[in-house]
């Protein structure tokens, strides 16, 4: 089978933690995967004139001529959702050639604005292309129920953790970890959730907070700061390190925190980042948005915190508690390993795949 990916930037979140790790898996399932990545406008200095460009020629024409002189049986869409796509998709269905859209962000709702008039760039052709697709891939629950309303041959492929790189750890620190990854600069919100809740607890115990990632940021230092006069701080990185550098990054976690803020795009979210901590196997405490409501099991593999109250409390429970931290942190592995693993969503990709054809 031979398959041809449409994706985004090389940076973007769903081509380094969905899109790519699926297309390896597959191809050694023997599938050939060709993934085609959008262009690179950066060289443009006005990032307003990069992201108009990026609307208007997605790809370069010339890989657009070759899915039609040489064609693939399948060709996925992975995010975008521009007119030319559109028009693309319609030429690829005429000629028999399967089209298949992959959607990992709620790309439904407005995410900029002009005179008032709330727009979708890059997404305006999305409900067609949904409609006209003969299969539809979401990364979670929030976004089947608004593409399932458009096309009914909409499944749910979680974001894959390659369990066999995220492991458990052998050896544990002394002082209990406490772990966050991420970009800081885009989730400030969400971590101004657990800034009270970890003061207080770090009045009462001996911890350690490590950020994976600040990437050198100033305000996630002023953020938590004034912390740092009761508990060790390790704020990560200041640079991006190689992926396979990553899972060493986290070795030190003992329990993962997944704050998030209760709006629709936080909806919309996979279980990437607690899907890492359940494989890393550990107990995770997050707010009960997006994915994590579902694979967050409270009291099994780790707690919903709905608030700074219930953020103290839950994590409170797991610290005092270390054989409580090691049952949580197996229950997590299992379910990683039979619902999340990359092994499971490629092979369940490959057979819906297949079942096209």
């Amino acid at each position: 089978m031979r398959v041809s990916i449409l994706g985004s930037q090389k940076v973007d979140a769903g081509m380094v933690s969905r899109i790519l790790p699926l297309a390896s898996a597959m191809e050694k399932l023997g599938t050939y995967c060709n993934v085609i990545r959008q262009v690179d406008y950066s060289f443009f200095r006005n990032k307003k004139v990069s992201d108009i460009m990026s609307v208007i020629v997605s790809h370069h024409p010339s890989d657009y001529l070759r899915l039609l002189t040489d064609p693939p049986q399948i060709v996925v869409f992975e995010g975008v959702a521009t007119p030319q796509m559109l028009l693309l998709q319609k030429i690829l269905r005429r000629r028999n050639i399967k089209v298949v859209y992959d959607m990992c962000d709620a790309l439904f709702l407005s995410s900029a604005s002009l005179f008032g008039v709330k727009l979708r760039p890059g997404s305006f052709s999305l409900e067609a292309i949904i409609k006209n697709s003969d299969l539809v891939l979401v990364n979670g629950h929030y976004l089947f129920n608004f593409v399932r309303s458009l096309n009914k041959n909409t499944v749910i492929i979680p974001d894959p953790i390659d369990t066999d790189v995220f492991r458990p750890r052998a050896v544990f620190s002394d002082t209990l970890t406490l772990g966050w990854e991420g970009v800081g600069k885009f989730h400030y919100d969400n971590l101004l959730l657990i800034v009270e809740p970890l003061r207080r607890l770090s009045l009462e115990f001996d911890l350690r907070l490590h950020l994976v990632s600040s990437l050198g940021d100033d305000k996630m230092k002023r953020m938590f700061g004034p912390l740092e006069k009761s508990m060790d701080i390790d704020y990560g990185p200041v640079h991006w390190v190689p992926a396979d550098e990553f899972p060493q990054l986290l070795s030190d976690f003992d329990i993962m925190l997944s704050p998030l803020q209760n709006t629709p795009w936080y909806n919309g979210k996979s279980a990437l980042r607690v899907g890492i901590g359940m494989a890393l196997g550990i107990p995770i405490v997050a707010s009960p948005v997006g994915e994590q409501k579902i694979e967050v099991r409270d009291g099994i593999n780790g707690y919903l915190a709905k608030d700074e109250e219930g953020w103290y409390t839950c994590l409170k429970k797991l610290i005092e508690n270390e054989p409580l931290r090691i049952e949580m942190g197996k229950n997590g592995r299992k379910i990683a390993e039979k619902d999340l693993s990359l092994e499971y969503c490629s092979k369940r990709l490959l057979k819906l795949l297949s079942d096209l054809l």
